[in-house]
């Protein structure tokens, strides 16, 4: 075939109409060009396929005749089975996630995310340019609504991250010459099995996130980075340090495993093969290629959307956002630096997590890590700084999401892997020793075991049931008086609302702004310039252009009381509480709602039936919700307790935390708020033991144990006080 330079002038410009053509009919008549362009992709496949099968068969029609004592070697023969297993792995665990997915909008920081990946704007550090960038083309999909698009783009995610840990798990157990390709083909699909059996990577399938995206892109890094290294293949590295590159425009993860991962596998591949350090500029390139993802933020950023996390248009700004700043500084006890005692409390923490989705298989990982670092170091290496990075990180770096699980993704992905390579080093061993029978049962043993575990472990499996978080933000913004301004705490609440609001342009004159983002002035005028326009904001205005929130020494305390003050001149005012000391020099004026509480000059007199009612309204959703839902209705509930007890409402506060325990049993501020509140009303015993399961849910606690120590030292437990005690001194301020 000529190369275009050679083709005649006539057939390039019937080249380019037709593409201008088709360009035109996807523009005007999307639903339909995707439907062909779905026709045309499932033609090909099914014609390439039939066109292999024949020319198989007429192969084997000249080969001589399989006997039965060669039956095994036939079925295992290198390449028989291809990449079929990985590809209906990958596509089974994509179409059962979908099938269980999410309805649409979800909470935590679902509705943030789907509203900076529709609107093509700037999610919060750092960024996610790859994610807001697919986002987009889904939501050009026709199928459910905006949010349930997305929802299908995280399932697609964990479909391609199972058949990338099949790819890896084949790739690192497979030999040159060796007999039992099928054997391996099979073996490798205990990958996809442990990701479906964990809660972790199933939650991240079925709901609008970062991680599963993440996940497939580093494990597909570095499943190319080991085969470039294992056949000796520059092609493989390059297309590694490109999609390792492309980490930049997704979870930190991604971009940190993957690329640790290609500094070691080129790094010893051009030490095994010289001649390979001439495709060091190449695969430099491919990396750098893959970073200019980053572009998209002060892209993004500078059509300045509505939503615009950080405002990263600067390069001060992008450097700022890639490296988590503000969050760093919000959460500067808990990243990095920490003491020992609090170290170790995360990990127990991490192991503890890790443990409920994938302790079947640590076993076999163990012995599949062992057998890959006898025969293959490289490999065994790569995947054991994968999943000791990954612990590293989640105890050091992001201990806030070990409870939420939003960590420990690409652990898991390790270990399936490592699970896989333990079932063929146990096969292999057995047909070494003439045990070829009991094969089967060594594979069908290595995937029940994280089947029964996922069976039995605390996870939400059908998520097609979790109507609440668009039940909570549709009718909350429906009840609001017109001009009303909401001040939220971030995540959740806030994430739901501007979901809401960006995507489906719910309540345009309703004003929500993040408490904790009021220090950001272009984040305030944005907010105000998209939602504002009525009477009495012109004291907004003016501390947004003269005297910024949180500016010239004021404090977080005062800036909210000023923001609550300007803002009630436009209209009503209804605020998110949290247990933040900032919060407290406004709930003298505050009565209790749900899911924000009513601002209010005087204090009512039937606050405490307000409360009651608050809870119950928000108890009510606990039928349409998941485990994380109920999660968020257990953190309104208790807020709503913490103010009734400011009210003097002891003993409704007693009922109200109850009640939030049941919504969502293993949080440790609950269970610790309710021993303090039982130790008041002299239950000492009953309290000791909610305060000590308290520490246990969370070891690093602080305000946990301090309750341990009063509690314990009241009733006369002086070792138990003693020992809390040295743990509030070890945990720090």
């Amino acid at each position: 075939m000529k190369p275009f330079s050679n083709l005649p002038l006539r057939v390039l410009f019937s080249l380019v109409g037709i593409l201008g053509v088709s360009m035109m009919g996807i523009v005007l008549f999307p639903a339909a060009a995707a439907a062909l362009l779905i026709g045309a992709a499932l033609a090909t496949g099914i014609g390439g396929w039939r066109v292999a099968v024949v020319a198989r068969r007429r192969r084997d029609s000249t080969s001589i005749p399989v006997v039965p004592s060669a039956m095994l070697a036939k079925t295992f023969a290198p390449g028989s089975w291809g990449a079929i297993p990985g590809v209906l792995a990958g596509a089974g665990v994509a179409v059962l996630c979908i099938a269980l997915a999410a309805p649409g909008l979800f909470v935590k920081d679902a509705g943030e995310l789907a509203s900076a990946a529709l609107t093509l704007g700037v999610a919060h550090p750092t960024g996610f340019g790859v994610f807001c960038m697919l986002g987009r083309a889904m939501g050009l999909i026709p199928a459910g609504d905006a949010f349930f698009r997305m929802n299908i783009l995280s399932a697609l995610m964990l479909g391609m991250t199972a058949a990338a840990a099949w790819a890896l798990a084949r790739e690192v157990a497979s030999k040159p010459g060796a007999v039992d390709s099928g054997l391996v083909a099979i073996a490798a699909l205990a990958a996809p099995v442990v990701l479906v059996a964990s809660p972790t990577t199933w939650l991240h399938g079925t709901t609008t996130e970062v991680y599963a995206l993440s996940a497939a892109g580093m494990t597909a890094s570095i499943c190319c980075l080991l085969a470039g290294a294992r056949r000796m293949d520059a092609r493989f590295l390059v297309l590694g340090a490109f999609l390792a590159g492309l980490g930049g425009g997704g979870h930190i993860t991604w971009l940190a495993h993957s690329g640790a991962a290609m500094l070691l596998v080129v790094l010893v591949t051009v030490n095994r093969r010289p001649s390979l350090w001439r495709a060091i500029p190449a695969i430099v390139l491919a990396a750098i290629l893959g970073l200019l993802v980053i572009l998209y933020l002060p892209v993004a950023a500078s059509r300045d959307p509505v939503m615009n996390w950080g405002d990263p248009s600067s390069a001060w700004a992008v450097l700022d956002h890639l490296t988590g700043a503000r969050i760093r500084r919000s959460f500067s006890g808990q990243i990095g630096s920490m003491s020992w005692v609090l170290f170790q409390a995360n990990l127990r923490m991490v192991m503890g997590t890790l443990a409920q989705g994938t302790l079947a298989v640590w076993p076999l990982a163990a012995i599949g890590l062992v057998w890959v670092l006898g025969r293959d170091t490289l490999s065994g290496v790569v995947l054991l700084g994968v999943l000791v990075g990954d612990l590293l990180f989640a105890t050091r770096i992001n201990p806030m999401g070990i409870l939420d699980l939003q960590v420990l993704v690409p652990a898991t992905v390790a270990l399936g892997v490592l699970s896989s390579l333990g079932i063929v080093a146990i096969a292999r061993e057995l047909i070494r020793r003439g045990y070829r029978s009991w094969v089967p049962v060594a594979v069908v043993l290595g995937f029940g075991f994280p089947l029964m575990q996922g069976a039995f472990a605390t996870a939400d499996r059908d998520m097609t049931i979790v109507n609440a978080p668009r039940e909570i933000a549709s009718s909350f913004l429906a009840g609001l008086a017109p001009g009303t301004t909401v001040l939220t705490a971030s995540d959740d609440l806030s994430a739901m609302l501007a979901g809401m609001q960006v995507v489906e342009g719910a309540r345009p004159d309703v004003l929500c702004l993040v408490k904790q983002h009021l220090s950001d002035r272009r984040y305030v005028s944005r907010i105000l310039q998209a939602h504002g326009g009525r009477p009495g904001e012109e004291g907004l205005w003016a501390a947004v252009n003269d005297a910024p929130f949180e500016s010239a020494g004021e404090s977080p305390e005062d800036s909210l009381v000023r923001a609550v003050d300007l803002a009630s001149r436009r209209g009503p005012v209804r605020v998110e509480t949290g247990e933040s000391r900032v919060d407290g020099a406004i709930l003298g004026h505050l009565e209790p709602d749900f899911p924000a509480f009513v601002l209010n000059e005087k204090s009512s007199d039937d606050a405490l039936v307000a409360a009651m009612g608050a809870a119950n309204m928000a108890a009510a959703f606990g039928n349409s919700a998941d485990r994380w839902t109920r999660a968020f209705l257990g953190a309104q509930v208790r807020g709503i307790a913490v103010l009734a007890a400011r009210r003097g409402g002891d003993a409704v506060a007693v009922n109200l935390t109850s009640l939030a325990l049941e919504l969502n049993p293993r949080d440790s501020r609950t269970l610790n708020n309710l021993g303090v509140l039982l130790a008041d009303a002299g239950a000492k015993d009953e309290a000791l033991l909610f305060l000590r399961r308290s520490v246990e849910e969370d070891p690093s606690y602080l305000r946990g144990w301090r309750s341990l120590v009063r509690v314990a030292n009241q009733a006369g437990l002086t070792d138990e006080s003693s020992r809390a005690a040295s743990m509030v001194e070890a945990l720090g301020p």
